[in-house]
C-alpha cells in the first residue's frame, strides 16, 4: 500500500453549488520511472503529516515531496489492461512477460 500526495479544496461557484476539487501532486522521477515526472509517493512516516491541518511548517512540508526511494520500489512489465477507465481490477497490476522473451533458466 501506498499514499499520494495531493491537495483538495472545497469552494463554492458561482451557483452557489458546493464545488470538490483535488490534484495529485508531481515530482522529479526517480530511476526507476520512465517518464519525465512521478506522483509524490508518501513514505508511511509522512502520511500523518501531510493530513495534519494544523502542519504550518512549508519547509516541513516540502521535505515530504521528494522522489520515492527507487529501492524501495520494484519495476515489471503489466499488459495492455492498463490506462482505461472500464478495467479497473487486479488484473491490471499482473506481471506479464515481455514479447519475444524466453523465461530464464537461471
Amino acid at each position: 500500500m501506498f499514499a499520494f500526495a495531493g491537495l483538495g479544496e472545497r469552494w463554492r461557484d458561482p451557483d452557489s453549488e458546493v464545488v470538490e476539487t483535488g490534484t495529485i501532486l508531481y515530482t522529479t522521477p526517480n530511476p526507476v520511472v520512465v517518464h519525465d515526472r512521478m506522483p509524490v509517493i508518501l513514505r508511511a512516516e509522512d502520511c500523518n503529516l501531510r493530513l495534519d491541518p494544523g502542519v504550518t511548517d512549508a519547509a516541513r512540508a516540502a521535505d515530504s515531496l521528494k522522489p520515492f526511494d527507487a529501492w524501495l520500489k520494484k519495476k515489471y512489465p503489466v499488459g495492455l489492461r492498463v490506462n482505461r477507465a472500464e478495467n479497473d481490477d487486479p488484473e491490471c497490476a499482473r506481471a506479464v512477460p515481455i514479447a519475444g522473451t524466453a523465461p530464464k533458466l537461471f
